[in-house]
């Protein structure tokens, strides 16, 4: 027996007392995050922040960008929010959004509200853009680092926690 089963979801996150460290993978009208984290305010009820690779340095943040990742310092404990505004990207089936990875650290995330490989990640190099090159010829020719790291928030204490790292190109 075979069927197909739309499901509807609504786009959340859960914005615990502390750090976290998330990605929004959809659209917003708005890209605000008070107006995507509302009821939440900006220096009232948390702080956000982005890792500059160009400056080496946090700085606040009060926007989010699909495919970027950002801090978000919670004051409280606010539970699980529904994220105003979100929708469903239209590109999904045809490529996401671009992104320029700076030398050093880069804060990114997942574009798609689904996972995906990195083996199916296309990069263009800058200086021949006619060039697509896979996650393991970025690699392999050091561009990139073959880690990802990722943030495993310790349950018991809302902050601290550490960076764990994966490796390889599933």
């Amino acid at each position: 027996v075979t069927s197909k089963v739309t499901v509807a979801a609504t786009p959340r996150v859960r914005v615990p007392e502390g750090a976290i460290l998330v990605t929004f993978p959809w659209n917003f009208a708005d890209s605000s995050l008070d107006t995507i984290l509302d009821p939440l305010n900006f220096g009232v009820d948390y702080l956000a922040y982005r890792w500059d690779p160009n400056t080496a340095q946090y700085l606040p943040q009060v926007s989010a960008r699909r495919g970027d990742s950002v801090w978000i310092v919670a004051l409280n404990d606010y539970a699980i929010q529904t994220l105003n505004g979100a929708t469903i990207p239209g590109d999904i089936n045809d490529g996401g959004p671009t992104t320029t990875l700076q030398p050093g650290w880069n804060m990114i995330g997942n574009p798609y509200p689904f996972p995906i490989r990195l083996s199916q990640l296309v990069a263009i190099g800058l200086s021949d853009p006619s060039q697509t090159l896979t996650w393991d010829q970025l690699v392999a020719n050091g561009w990139v680092s073959p880690s990802l790291a990722f943030w495993d928030r310790d349950p018991l204490d809302p902050n601290s926690g550490f960076y764990r790292y994966t490796e390889g190109n599933t």
